[in-house]
């Protein structure tokens, strides 16, 4: 395949694959000598074939605006990283594209990704060709293409930026190191005296299986744990943050910390749990919560407002019937007058001596 493609040149694809395609989240090119395979973390509620004709659009694409460089051009480009195209994106030749995405291996699952890289760092992976049958593994800790791809490793690692795409990297790049120490894998000892060639078939099949207990599987073990780790971390907090957003009140966020307490616990102790239901169940009793306060509050309204109203009415009365008194009896301006100059109860009637 020849040499690999520069990490600069790695890391705007990486770049451009997650800003141009929504359902990847994460992804690490690797490109070595032998091999392209893309490491990605995609979303689950989008298919599959969806991501993967996105990616092939893509790729197809790239293809295109790199075949489109002027004649010498590409060294010029390759100096300055400029070998990926952001402006290409969607492929317009259909056939090519739906060629590309029928063309993809495809392995799932942490433990099962987490191993094949293992098994690429350690030697361990058959070597792919395209128009042959694999090879068989001839494993040689000590020879120096191993050290070569423990370095291309390196250097895609240090480029990577997703969290589980660098973990997966780094458990890679640690069974690999773990391959060649003959403290952690003392069986690897005797194949010193074989470089270059192949040695005895008792001694090579002691060492793989050896290098694939220690080194491999165990490493894959912590890798897998390491990530679930971090993935119930952060479960747990867009959980929490989810929960939380639904309170109104400081009074509303106090209650719904006392509900998530227990689910969130089981998060922590990596218990599968149904996250949606749970939020709109809380959801919903909040609402109720609500509604029950919200009556309490205008039946309590309804009360004084009717102790108001049987006030006025008794203030009315009150009014009216001193009105009634005035009407029958009303009283005189001036009490206690004399004949002389006097005003009488009759209110038009006025006499002077």
């Amino acid at each position: 395949m020849g040499d690999a493609p520069k990490p600069e040149t790695l890391f705007k694809f990486n770049k451009l694959v997650v800003d141009s395609i929504p359902s990847i989240l994460e992804c690490s090119t690797i490109s070595t000598c032998l091999r392209f395979e893309i490491l990605a973390v995609v979303n689950e509620t989008v298919p599959l074939s969806f991501t993967l004709a996105n990616l092939s659009s893509l790729m197809a694409s790239q293809a295109e605006a790199y075949d489109k460089l002027p004649p010498g051009g590409v060294y010029a480009f390759a100096k300055e990283s400029q070998w990926i195209n952001e402006t290409a994106i969607i492929c317009s030749d259909e056939e090519a594209v739906g060629t590309l995405t029928t063309k993809w291996c495809i392995t799932k699952g942490v433990q099962d990704v987490c191993r094949h890289l293992c098994l690429v760092t350690t030697a361990l992976d058959p070597k792919p060709n395209k128009n042959k049958p694999p090879k068989a593994i001839e494993f040689q800790p000590f020879d120096s293409n191993m050290a070569k791809v423990l370095a291309q490793f390196k250097n895609i690692a240090n480029i990577t930026r997703g969290p589980v795409c660098k973990t997966l990297l780094d458990a890679a790049l640690h069974a690999g190191k773990l391959a060649r120490d003959q403290t952690s894998v003392p069986d690897i000892a005797p194949l010193r005296d074989f470089v270059g060639r192949m040695p005895p078939d008792v001694l090579a099949r002691t060492a793989v299986e050896a290098v694939r207990k220690v080194a491999v599987e165990g490493t894959v073990a912590a890798c897998a744990e390491r990530i679930q780790a971090m993935t119930m971390s952060k479960s747990i907090v867009q959980f929490r943050a989810q929960a939380q957003r639904l309170a109104k009140s400081p009074e509303e966020l106090k209650w719904i910390r006392q509900q998530i307490h227990a689910p969130t616990e089981d998060l922590r102790r990596a218990k599968e749990i149904n996250t949606k239901l749970i939020l709109r169940e809380l959801a919903t009793d909040l609402q109720e919560r609500r509604d029950t306060t919200k009556l309490r509050a205008f039946d309590s309204a309804a009360q004084d407002n009717a102790g108001d109203i049987r006030s006025m009415h008794q203030q009315v009365f009150g009014l009216q019937e001193r009105r009634e008194d005035y009407r029958e009896e009303p009283p005189s301006i001036l009490e206690g007058g004399s004949k002389r100059g006097c005003v009488t109860n009759q209110p038009a009637s006025v006499s002077f001596e």
